[in-house]
């Protein structure tokens, strides 16, 4: 067997999870990850660990929270008017809200503070600065 080399359909199964062990991301064999190594479809050190892999070899890779999903961005922890929020709202510490902005994209944050006229929503995505440590397994090279 050929070993992955850019270019390649690969198929691998994975097992995404945070240094605690809570799994984020997974691909199993009933229904795997397939992309093309060299064209950017996943992270690079995951690219970098396939390279050079066989059929049915196994790796471990760390993904720095730089390299992952970026770093936290204390300016993406916006205040947000109470006013602006639908009545039926549920506004509570830990709920994840969409916002919608005249000036920008939707966002979805999660609710981090909730005071009496005004509420703080982090847009941070939920694992910027986490480390992510991948336990892949080459299943096919095309």
């Amino acid at each position: 067997m050929k070993p992955a080399t850019t270019g390649d359909k690969v198929t691998i199964e994975f097992e995404g999870k945070l240094d605690d062990g809570k799994v984020v991301a997974e691909a199993t064999q009933a229904d795997p990850l397939r992309f093309t190594l060299g064209q950017k479809e996943v992270f690079p050190e995951v690219e970098k660990a396939v390279e050079g892999m066989r059929p049915g070899e196994m790796t471990t890779v760390n993904v720095s929270g730089r390299e992952s999903f970026g770093e936290r961005d204390p300016s993406k922890v916006i205040e947000v008017d109470r006013a602006l929020f639908p009545l039926d709202q549920e506004c509570a510490v830990g709920v994840v809200v969409r916002l919608n902005r005249d000036d920008k994209l939707p966002k979805t944050g999660r609710i981090v503070e909730v005071g009496e006229s005004v509420i703080k929503v982090d847009c941070n995505h939920p694992f910027a600065d986490k480390e992510i440590i991948f336990d892949l397994k080459l299943l096919e090279v095309a």
